[in-house]
């Protein structure tokens, strides 16, 4: 009975330090990378024994509306120029790990048009709409909010290989449901993107 019980003792000890251990490694790999975000207009990445994930963006991670005029949402989808449009980039290196999650979010820094009325458009950068965007423009406020302070999620998807990469192009326009030509519509916000578990 004593030999049973000695033996049920250290399975359990040995169980413990076991979940203890994978535990300290999954939160410290998890503090060190997926809490960081990238923004900026440089290349940004941050690495660890195993893992470096990088976003690159265009010109500046910025996009806004600044006394625009509402307009349809097949005008918009045409939009060009670096006040309506911005292309980014996305890739990942990595080891050790299938792949790398991540999500594309926005942090609004401007307002004074309702976000009801910003429309928001995700496509590659050949103009081909990413999966939620097809069939209708959601709308700043329908997005799904993000577990970051504030923001909104656009997009999630993952990166499959190492140093694959992912092209994106985001438009915003005012919807033209607003009708209130008097008032200001400024609108704008940062685009970010990061790694998620």
């Amino acid at each position: 009975m004593n030999q049973e019980k000695n033996k049920n003792k250290k399975e359990i000890i040995v169980m413990t330090l076991s979940v203890v251990i994978l535990i300290v490694a999954v939160i410290g790999i998890s503090y060190s990378i997926w809490t960081q975000t990238f923004m900026g207009t440089k290349e940004n990445s941050i690495n660890t024994g195993y893992i470096s994930f990088s976003y690159t963006e265009s010109n500046t991670n910025v996009i806004e509306i600044k006394d625009a005029v509402p307009i349809s949402d097949e005008n918009g989808k045409k939009l060009t120029g670096n006040t309506n449009m911005f292309d980014f980039t996305v890739s990942a290196k990595y080891a050790g790990v299938p792949s790398i999650d991540y999500e594309i979010y926005i942090t609004p820094s401007k307002q004074t048009l309702e976000s009801k009325y910003v429309k928001v458009y995700l496509t590659n950068q050949n103009d081909q709409p990413l999966p939620g965007f097809e069939n209708e423009v959601p709308t700043y406020e329908s997005l799904m909010d993000s577990n970051i302070d504030d923001s909104k999620v656009v997009y999630k998807s993952s990166l499959k290989n190492s140093n694959s990469s992912a092209d994106y192009r985001l438009r915003i326009w005012v919807s033209s449901e607003y009708n209130e030509p008097s008032l200001s519509k400024d609108f704008s916000f940062k685009v970010n993107v990061i790694g998620v578990a």
